[in-house]
């Protein structure tokens, strides 16, 4: 039995940390510790957590706006604002993912606990080693769910240190960005 509540605190721990960074909007914006990133069909647009009135767009031809400013990019630019654009993508896509796996390995996780007790006066008065049992393998995969979904969420975050990266090198190579002082 205590496997299995051991088991329902990683699937939520594992579902709240991926649902931290997702808003009630559809999962469509995102923050981080500095930004907060909304994202559409074509454009992610980038703000500052303490202020809108400056933003950084960027779609998926590429192209860079700063607060209503297109910005005209280099080879080596474009090649870079490309990576930025695609490893946004492909966290924001795997976030929500991860978030909807993990809410759903919480109902399941949450269904089992509620068997246990609707069933545990039944156990009392029959073989309580084979209700034990049969819960246990229950929590054991969902466990083994949980941990594949930890995986998982620390891929994305080995991404986001990626991004960090380009939003230097970024910040480096495109005065407009370099003029933005909280980017």
């Amino acid at each position: 039995m205590k496997k299995l509540f051991r088991v329902l605190l990683a699937v939520v721990l594992v579902s709240v940390a991926a649902f931290a960074h997702y808003n009630h909007n559809g999962f469509n914006t995102v923050h981080n510790d500095h930004h907060r990133y909304e994202f559409d069909d074509d454009y992610i647009t980038i703000y500052s957590e303490d202020y809108d009135y400056d933003y950084i767009k960027i779609n998926s031809d590429l192209d860079l706006i700063v607060s209503g400013e297109i910005v005209k990019t280099h080879y080596h630019e474009r090649k870079l604002l490309a990576k930025y654009y695609k490893l946004l993508r492909k966290i924001h896509k795997m976030g929500k993912e991860v978030g909807y796996e993990g809410a759903r390995l919480g109902m399941r996780g949450a269904k089992v606990g509620l068997k246990a007790v609707v069933k545990l006066p039944m156990a009392i008065f029959g073989d309580v080693d084979e209700y034990q049992r049969a819960i246990e393998r229950e929590a054991d995969k969902i466990e083994r769910e949980a941990e594949i979904l930890e995986e998982r969420a620390e891929e994305i975050e080995a991404m986001a240190d990626k991004i960090n990266k380009y939003e230097h090198d970024l910040k480096h190579n495109i005065d407009e960005l370099d003029d933005l002082d909280w980017y």
